[in-house]
């Protein structure tokens, strides 16, 4: 099973096109390691936020439910989901049908935690959709996009 960095979910539902991060240095529980990756991701990922958005799943506070979205750049060729599993929801994976892929080309997209990465075309990613496993509840998943040149 994928394990995602503890915390994950805090820093992901945080994330905007810019990010202020605040820590106090002299407290010895940060976890800098996880707090430089989750920075590292969100560097990978800000120039989405300006994109197209799309809502994968309704809007809910139901911890039962499965929370997600899309940002796309279709002009770049980029975009990137981020989902997040509540505390209460049973399904351990999330099955995310994109929006505003180019239909005939390639896309490469690599979920950030594991560095797994599949191919697939615009049309499979926006007919099928693209798995996203989450172990731990709650879990976040942030998975970045590219259209293959």
């Amino acid at each position: 099973m994928i394990r995602r960095p503890p915390r994950s979910t805090q820093s992901r539902s945080s994330a905007a096109s810019d990010v202020y991060k605040r820590q106090d240095v002299r407290n010895e529980e940060v976890d800098w390691d996880l707090y430089r990756r989750m920075i590292g991701q969100w560097r990978q990922v800000a120039d989405s936020y300006l994109g197209d958005y799309y809502p994968l799943t309704p809007y809910s506070l139901d911890e039962k439910c499965w929370l997600a979205w899309q940002f796309n750049r279709p002009e770049q060729g980029d975009g990137m989901v981020q989902a997040f599993r509540r505390k209460q929801t049973d399904a351990d994976s999330f099955q995310a049908k994109l929006h505003g892929l180019d239909p005939g080309t390639t896309y490469t997209v690599t979920d950030l935690d594991t560095s797994a990465t599949i191919e697939s075309t615009g049309r499979e990613l926006m007919d099928r959709g693209v798995s996203i496993p989450v172990a731990d509840e709650p879990g976040a998943a942030l998975l970045r996009y590219q259209r293959k040149q």
